[in-house]
């Protein structure tokens, strides 16, 4: 096992360990913190990108849980998992990262699901009626329908959706990746996400160079990353000859003058509203 895995090592705090590996046959990596306690917290992330207001890495986390070409059912992630002494599974999406994560008690149930989370990750389904009916169609009403879609209506008629839009609009410009809305707006979900697209940007950023497997509690490392390097076995023919990981050399220019606005919100109480200041911060690079 150690010929596929480069180690690193660090304490934090004089008192937990910290490991780092890195596959030698990918840029897969591997972190692990031993935290006491019964409690075994995993994280699986990838850092995704899009320009547009389309939704991409949103309906594309959602779809991954309608089941993957092994394990073609919905929902038998969950059962799965909740078998295994887990409450279930989750995930979100953020400007620059998609996550998922999964929580047992000990290790044994961590191990029998993450493979099988794993595989969902790396090989959905992704079929065209899948998005459909989990993100955007019209139902029988005549209405706009699909999870997806009702959830992007709720979030983009709030107050604190509506005044982080506008911070976005004034800090940066059309089309920055910083900029748009990865949940998705309306318009765009109706008009031009389509499952093609979302099939496009799984081929783009989930893959093994892209992904990091982050595990929090007592886990043997050995059996770990054994069941790690068994499903990048399997999908190794999908890595990308080349690979470019977004954000690494993202450069900003902040404006030249500071700005004030004045937004209108939706409200049954007009003697409420919010006040938000924003600035720039000072650079930082980072890499694994």
């Amino acid at each position: 096992m150690s010929r596929l895995w480069t180690k690193s090592e660090v304490l934090m705090n004089g008192t937990i360990g910290i490991s780092l590996y890195r596959s030698t046959r990918s840029r897969l990596v591997v972190a692990v913190g031993d935290v006491p306690g019964p409690m075994v917290k995993g994280c699986i992330s990838f850092v995704t990108e899009t320009d547009s207001d389309d939704g991409l890495p949103h309906t594309l986390e959602h779809l991954v849980f309608m089941g993957s070409k092994k394990y073609p059912f919905k929902g038998v992630l969950d059962i799965i998992a909740n078998r295994c002494l887990a409450s279930g599974t989750n995930a979100w999406t953020d400007q620059d990262h998609t996550a998922y994560t999964l929580t047992t008690v000990g290790s044994e149930g961590f191990f029998k699901v993450l493979p099988v989370y794993l595989n969902h990750l790396l090989s959905p389904m992704l079929s065209d009626a899948q998005f459909a009916t989990e993100v955007h169609h019209i139902n029988g009403k005549g209405e706009d329908a699909g999870v997806v879609y009702s959830e992007m209506q709720d979030h983009e008629s709030e107050m604190t959706s509506i005044m982080d839009r506008k911070k976005k609009e004034i800090l940066y410009p059309p089309n920055n990746s910083y900029r748009v809305d990865t949940g998705g707006r309306l318009k765009n979900l109706r008009e031009t996400c389509n499952a093609d697209r979302v099939r496009n940007f799984h081929k783009k950023f989930y893959h093994l160079s892209n992904m990091m497997v982050t595990v929090s509690g007592r886990v043997d490392h050995d059996r770990l990353l054994k069941i790690v390097a068994a499903t990048e076995e399997e999908h190794l023919h999908q890595v990308p000859a080349s690979f470019h990981r977004p954000f690494t050399s993202f450069r900003l220019k902040p404006p030249a003058e500071s700005s004030e606005q004045r937004v209108i919100c939706p409200s049954d109480d007009e003697s409420r509203g919010n006040v938000e200041i924003s600035w720039y911060g000072i650079p930082i690079t980072f890499s694994i």
